[in-house]
């Protein structure tokens, strides 16, 4: 048996006695050429097989036992560093390694004593003993150049360099790193070449070199791929997202750090799990996730700490802090700053606390001392003048711009804003150049410079729209466009003020619902379910939450408060795995993905459907005050402040205090009706009178598809009166989330076929659900049942495939705080949005006969997050749902004329304008039929 064998089979055995007993019968092999072939044997797999590496330890260390040879010790030290290195035991792997390098000192063998040091300087790096770790490596170098170890050296110059980076020496790691790769390259050593590869190319990316950058990560991800170096495959990808991100490509930018994560995850390497996790949340945070950024941060920060890195611990919680100011949470935004600034003093790192200085001067800011704070930037400007890294001094620049427009010093913040343009620009920065042009194109058109403010805004709007485009997944979309919509908003205005409606109306809707509108327009459909792992972990967390949600309906308000924490943690566990899936699945699947920008040929498209009996409005808020455009097939006009945003809230705080007084009293006031109806009159006459009274002479009595903005969101526009009655009276109404999102609807050809699948789970509180599901089939030709235990959502799922027409009547539940947990409670538990979602749906009308259905969350970009997206992203072409809870017998009723109505190949929206009449005509009080509208064609 050969040396190497021995090694080999010394790493395989698990048990010691085993191993002793494996060398007592080879006792011919020198154990020190053993010593050393687990010495390489730990290298080779270092990058490709952790576990291996922590074998061999063990491995080294029976050796070592066996063995009284001094030289074998040191060996046995030297493999524990570099196991302890890969288990993210820092400060035990730079103890070892340097007890390594001494005890070959000892033995005189002062060559061999550079070798442990090469890896000490990743731990010392790490540990962000940076002067330490160059001088160790400094001195390392000399010794192996001296003796003409060209391997060894290149090793050490690989990890000067990594060093240099972190000490903003650019230039420096360059130097090292294309020594190191010429060393490499000339020995054939194709592992080490990919890593001094890799290394280059982060450098590069901090010179703003990106095409240098892309060329070294490409040949480090082909060389690792082609070696299975499995780590150097996984850190080239953390490396790719990152650099992805700097050049605002996002949607590569999480594909890259997603399969990073998986693979250190996969191969047990805590510390890059830990710094991709890092890399993740700064991902979210500047993709406006800000929420997930935090919960983040709020994670990995401690664990950082914990693992000694103190470099990646200074970057996060200074992150931390400004996602922390971002929320408004100004004393934990104050705390992680002050902390990470301590921390780069400790790293003595001028890069790091000039950077602190100028997220603290934008948290110094919000208390109004706009002096101090332009103090703060500029002593954040004056420190990295001599920054290497040019990326930087943009940061600085639109902190200080921002600043100077708060104190109006108009000239000095332009000139800033022009130095930041051309830098931006030059460095291919383009989530700052479109903020820029934003803020140039605000102050020309302060100016009265029209045009040149139209060119600025239209510039950064292409910007965004480019930059927004590949982003997978509805809520990155949403998250993405929640804070750039100042071009649009900017744009629109120019046009109203020029009286151009049709370009106001377009620049309107590229701002409004584009998720939901892209959702409607991609021709693939989001599917976790096909990632086995994925699916199993979900599944789980599906099933605990189910499990929760059962119990909060069955105990104490504190076991209700505990059950409630437990249940928002997994919330966030399956929205975090659902991110995850997508940043994979979606990147494959972009070039089925269509753009939904919405254009002046849109606007002409539709007034066509609209036809003669139709006008669309659509409310909107620019400058604070609700107004409205009023399309038709004659034209379009605008009608501006209609009311402001606060008085309609306070005409629905009236509504809403009488429809409780009737929901909850409603026996109570048996012949008072008339008195009642009366007075929840007196709002909807008032919200009239604000919003529909000024555009009736535009209006005429034309059926009405109309298109909400806030607070309107919660408006029953059916029952808002007018001099006629009730606005559904006299006219047809429908809404939908945008013109966008209407239009697609109605060109979306209509399904054929009876087939309605009805679904049924009541309790004691809707003890009428399955009386209203035997009156409704009664009304329907085919029909599909599933009531009781029969009501589960995995019939629901298999049997909804083949329905043109789902009814599900049960308890719903609205969740503010988290609307994509807006829920239907079925018999195997509540069915959220996320759930419907992931369905494919092939149905002309969903109808949800349930509490609170039609609640929307309205996020920015008035992105409605709720129920009803939930099924129209599914595929349902009309929607019927309800504002507010309606009591079961009444809802029977209306759903029975509803259903009878759409018997006679009535529309959607005609059936049910119908059904509220004939109550109407009945004397019912609003609360018993004003809920109910419908979304859709």
């Amino acid at each position: 048996m050969t040396a190497k064998d021995l090694a080999r089979k010394l790493i395989a055995i698990r048990g010691r006695r085993e191993q002793i007993r494996a060398l007592e019968n080879c006792k011919a092999v020198s154990f020190i050429d053993v010593a050393y072939e687990i010495r390489d044997l730990c290298y080779e797999a270092w990058a490709s097989d952790p576990l291996v590496t922590i074998k061999a330890a063990k491995a080294a260390e029976t050796l070592s036992t066996v063995s009284a040879v001094p030289e074998i010790e040191v060996i046995a030290d030297w493999i524990a560093g570099i196991a302890a290195l890969t288990k993210g035991k820092l400060e035990k792997a730079a103890q070892l390694l340097l007890r390594a390098s001494n005890g070959y000192l000892k033995l005189g063998l002062r060559q061999e004593s550079a070798q442990p040091m090469i890896a000490r300087l990743i731990a010392l790096s790490m540990l962000g003993e940076h002067q330490e770790a160059m001088r160790t490596g400094t001195q390392a170098l000399g010794i192996l150049t001296e003796y003409g170890d060209d391997l060894a050296a290149g090793k050490v110059e690989l990890n000067l360099s990594n060093i240099a980076s972190r000490l903003e020496k650019h230039r420096s790691a360059e130097a090292y790193g294309l020594s190191a790769r010429k060393r490499f390259a000339d020995m054939g050593e194709d592992q080490w070449l990919a890593m001094a590869d890799n290394g280059l190319a982060i450098t590069y990316t901090e010179l703003n070199d990106f095409r240098a950058a892309e060329r070294h990560y490409g040949l480090a991800l082909d060389a690792a791929v082609h070696s299975q170096m499995t780590v150097t495959v996984a850190e080239v990808e953390a490396s790719l997202g990152s650099l992805a991100f700097q050049k605002g490509n996002y949607s590569d930018s999480l594909k890259y750090l997603e399969l990073s994560r998986r693979r250190f995850e996969a191969i047990d390497m805590p510390i890059q799990t830990a710094v991709a996790r890092l890399e993740i949340a700064d991902a979210y945070f500047g993709l406006n996730l800000i929420d997930e950024a935090i919960q983040t941060y709020k994670l990995v920060v401690p664990l950082l700490a914990k693992m000694n890195l103190t470099h990646e611990e200074a970057r996060g919680r200074m992150n931390y802090g400004r996602a922390a100011y971002m929320v408004g949470k100004l004393s934990l935004a104050r705390t992680q700053l002050n902390l990470a600034g301590d921390l780069y003093n400790k790293l003595r790192q001028r890069l790091g606390k000039a950077l602190v200085l100028l997220y603290r001067a934008e948290v110094e800011s919000v208390d109004g001392d706009l002096d101090a704070a332009l103090k703060l930037a500029r002593r954040s400007k004056r420190s990295l003048k001599s920054a290497e890294s040019p990326r930087h001094r943009l940061s600085v620049l639109w902190v200080e711009a921002k600043l100077l427009i708060r104190l109006e010093r108009i000239q000095r913040a332009e000139k800033c804003l022009r130095e930041l343009k051309d830098e931006a620009s030059r460095l291919k920065r383009p989530a700052y150049s479109h903020l820029v042009l934003n803020a140039l194109g605000e102050i020309a058109l302060s100016k009265g410079k029209f045009e040149e403010s139209r060119r600025q805004f239209l510039r950064a709007a292409e910007i965004i729209e480019r930059m927004r485009a590949p982003l997978p997944g509805e809520e990155l979309k949403i998250a993405f466009l929640a804070d750039r919509l100042g071009p649009f908003v900017n744009l629109a205005k120019q046009y109203i003020g020029q009286k151009k409606y049709a370009h106001a109306l377009m620049w309107v809707e590229r701002a409004r619902s584009r998720a939901l509108s892209d959702s409607l327009s991609e021709n693939f459909r989001h599917d976790p379910e096909s990632d086995d792992d994925y699916i199993k972990l979900r599944t789980s967390l599906r099933e605990e939450l189910n499990w929760l949600y059962g119990r909060m309906d069955q105990t104490t308000a504190n076991d209700r408060a505990k059950l409630e924490r437990e249940s928002q943690i997994r919330e966030r566990k399956i929205a975090q795995l659902d991110r995850r899936i997508e940043s994979l699945r979606t990147a494959k699947s972009s070039s089925t993905r269509v753009s939904s920008k919405f254009t002046l040929d849109s606007v002409a498209e539709i007034r066509r459907q609209l036809g003669e009996k139709q006008a669309l409005v659509e409310f909107t808020e620019l400058g604070g005050d609700i107004s409205a455009f009023v399309i038709t097939s004659d034209g379009i006009e605008y009608f501006s402040g209609l009311a402001s945003s606060e008085e309609i809230a306070a005409e629905l705080e009236n509504f809403h205090f009488h429809i409780q007084t009737i929901r909850h009293g409603a026996a109570s006031f048996a012949g008072m009706e008339q008195l009642l109806k009366q007075r929840i009159d007196v709002p909807l006459h008032g919200i009239y009178s604000k919003i529909i009274r000024p555009m009736e002479a535009a209006l005429g009595n034309k059926d009405l598809v109309i298109v909400p903005s806030g607070v309107l969101n919660y408006v029953p526009f059916s029952g808002l009166l007018g001099p006629a009655g009730y606005l559904i009276e006299s006219r047809q109404i429908k809404l939908a989330p945008s013109a966008a999102v209407w239009l697609k609807l109605i060109e979306t050809p209509k399904l054929l076929g009876d087939r309605a699948l009805l679904i049924g789970f009541a309790d004691e509180t809707i003890p009428m659900v399955y009386s209203e599901i035997e009156t409704i089939a009664s009304r329907l030709p085919d029909t599909d049942i599933r009531i009781g235990e029969e009501a589960t959502f995995l019939s629901f799922k298999e049997a909804s495939r083949y329905a043109k027409i789902i009814h599900i009547a049960c308890h719903g539940n609205f969740r503010s705080d988290n609307p994509m947990y807006s829920s239907l409670q079925l018999a195997d538990g509540w069915v959220t949005v996320r759930d419907i979602c992931h369905q494919k749906l092939n149905a002309r009308l969903v109808t949800l006969s349930a509490c609170e259905t039609g609640k929307n969350l309205i996020a920015q970009g008035e992105e409605v997050v709720g129920l009803a997206r939930g099924f129209l992203s599914a595929g349902a072409q009309n929607l019927v749902l309800s504002l507010w809870s309606v009591s079961d017998a009444a809802t029977a009723e209306l759903m029975s004329q509803f259903y009878s109505e759409l018997q006679r190949d009535m529309t959607v929206s005609a059936s049910l304008q119908k059904a509220q009449n004939e109550m109407i005509a009945r004397g019912y009080h609003p609360y018993y039929w004003a809920a109910f509208y419908g979304i859709g064609k």
